[in-house]
């Protein structure tokens, strides 16, 4: 009885040091690895946010690079008060000139806002990561889908409401009831 327990007591020291060892292997190996993906977090101000919200995508030429990870008011900066932080995440080694410039974006008429990074003109060094990307109006300013709703019904109340407007064959006729 006695050799049985030593025999399973060395099995379990065994199986134990198998363990620990396929354990430490592993943890090695992944330290060694880098990650799959390259991560760079940065800032812009903006002067107006026009509802740019956390989760908001962020685009360099198009193609999605990131996301708004958060938005807020700074009373301290009142000439651009709206901090936007971004955290860019691409497969490969993004290699962002470090005077590119952040501009607010409208996805079509009735679509949500997110930020467009131009590298166009850009060709100083790679940006590091924590920096600050200056940010620039937009040239053509952007409407919100709430704005531009308001503005056609505004113009659509004068046409409506115009007393010089002429009575032509296509105003609805008044039913008498």
């Amino acid at each position: 009885m006695r050799l049985q327990t030593g025999d399973m007591m060395r099995k379990r020291w065994g199986l134990a040091a198998i363990i620990l060892v396929a354990t430490a292997t592993l943890v090695f190996w992944s330290v060694g690895r880098t990650p799959p993906y390259h991560l760079l977090h940065l800032k812009t101000y903006l002067t107006n946010a026009q509802g740019l919200q956390a989760g908001a995508e962020v685009r360099i030429a198009g193609v999605v690079v990131g996301k708004v990870t958060d938005v807020r008011v700074r009373t301290d900066l009142p000439e651009n008060p709206a901090e936007v932080s971004l955290l860019l995440q691409t497969s490969y080694d993004l290699r962002l000139p470090a005077d590119s410039v952040v501009l607010l974006e409208t996805a079509g008429i009735l679509g949500g806002v997110f930020l467009e990074i131009s590298i166009k003109g850009a060709n100083g060094p790679p940006v590091g990561d924590n920096a600050t990307l200056k940010a620039i109006s937009s040239s053509t300013p952007s409407l919100t889908a709430e704005q531009i709703l308001t503005r056609l019904s505004s113009l659509v109340d004068q046409k409506l409401c115009d007393p010089a407007r002429p009575k032509s064959a296509s105003t609805p006729a008044r039913i008498k009831r």
